[in-house]
């Protein structure tokens, strides 16, 4: 199995939630009330996520070089 990094950044928003991003990750968005609880919900979801899309996603990412002409 391939191994990759991810970096998860945490946006404090004005509401005083937190949401925690990807820039490696399309749509990967989630909020909590907290740093601590929106990472920890990330961190539960993250697997199922990745099992989702990496695939597709990876494919998009090694294509796009073809596909811009």
């Amino acid at each position: 199995m391939d191994e990759f990094s991810l970096e998860l950044t945490g946006e404090h928003r004005d509401d005083g939630s937190v949401c925690i991003r990807s820039r490696d990750l399309p749509m990967f968005c989630i909020v909590g009330d907290s740093e601590q609880s929106a990472l920890d919900v990330a961190m539960q979801v993250l697997p199922e996520y990745l099992t989702a899309n990496v695939p597709e996603f990876v494919d998009l990412r090694r294509g796009c070089g073809r596909m811009a002409k």
